[in-house]
C-alpha cells in the first residue's frame, strides 16, 4: 500500500485528509510515507528535525490512532488527557465521532509539540 492510498480509498479517506491538512499547515515540508503499516509524515531532514517522524495515522476497530514517538508522548500524555483524550502506548485514541475539526486541531497541536520536543533534543 502507498501513502497515496490512504489518502484516496477507503471509509477514512476523510480522516486521513484532515490529518495531512493539518500536519502540512504545520510544517509543509513534511512527506507522507507508509512506516509500520501506518501513514507517516516525516519531517525534513535538518539539523533540527533529522528526517524524524512527526506522526503516525491509523484507523483503528473503534477510534482513530494518532502516534507519536514513545518521549514526546510521555511528555504530553497528561495534557492530552485533559483534552478529553484517552492514550494507550504511544496512540492518541480520537473517537469515531469527533468532528474533523476537532481532529484537526489536536493534530495541529501534537505536531507543533512533536517540533519543539525534536528542537530541543537536538540542542
Amino acid at each position: 500500500m502507498k501513502a497515496e492510498d490512504f489518502l484516496t480509498q477507503g471509509e477514512f479517506v476523510a480522516f486521513y485528509q484532515t490529518v495531512q491538512q493539518a500536519v502540512l499547515e504545520i510544517c509543509p515540508e513534511a512527506s507522507p510515507k507508509i512506516s509500520h503499516e501506518m501513514l507517516a509524515w516525516q519531517a525534513p531532514a535538518s539539523k533540527k528535525h533529522s528526517g524524524k517522524i512527526l506522526l503516525y495515522a491509523v484507523a483503528r476497530q473503534s477510534w482513530f490512532g494518532l502516534y507519536l514517538k514513545a518521549t514526546v508522548m510521555k511528555d504530553l500524555a497528561s495534557r492530552i488527557h485533559e483534552r478529553g483524550y484517552e492514550t494507550s502506548g504511544g496512540a492518541v485514541h480520537v473517537p469515531f465521532n469527533s468532528s474533523l475539526e476537532a481532529l484537526a486541531g489536536l493534530t495541529k497541536w501534537l505536531v507543533r509539540e512533536t517540533l519543539t520536543y525534536f528542537e530541543e533534543e537536538t540542542r
